[in-house]
């Protein structure tokens, strides 16, 4: 990292920052691609309040948003063309998605 006077002498991207994008992609967002299969399956937390990541995968930009108004949450996906999603969220409902903008 940092030496003595204060200068940066070695890389700065430490694995904490990566653990943390990995959590916030794939555990409260719930983006994964592997392989060309795309699923996702938010969690959504009140504390939090709301949450947005954008993927841009080999196949295109894939997009997982959620947020709180009152108790009611709202979703947000983005899915690239010519992939589907295959969606699993918190209260059970399960479905495909085709490519475009879709709000849940």
């Amino acid at each position: 990292g940092i030496d003595e006077n204060g200068k940066p002498h070695e890389s700065l991207n430490h694995y904490s920052y990566g653990a943390i994008c990995g959590w916030l992609f794939g555990g409260v967002c719930g983006i994964h691609y592997a392989d060309g299969v795309l699923t996702i399956a938010p969690t959504p937390d009140k504390t939090l309040g709301w949450a947005k990541a954008a993927y841009d995968s080999p196949a295109g930009r894939i997009v997982s948003g959620w947020r709180y108004d009152g108790d009611a949450v709202t979703y947000e996906f983005e899915i690239p063309a010519n992939l589907t999603a295959d969606v699993t969220l918190p209260d059970g409902r399960k479905f495909t998605l085709a490519p475009g903008k879709h709000t849940v």
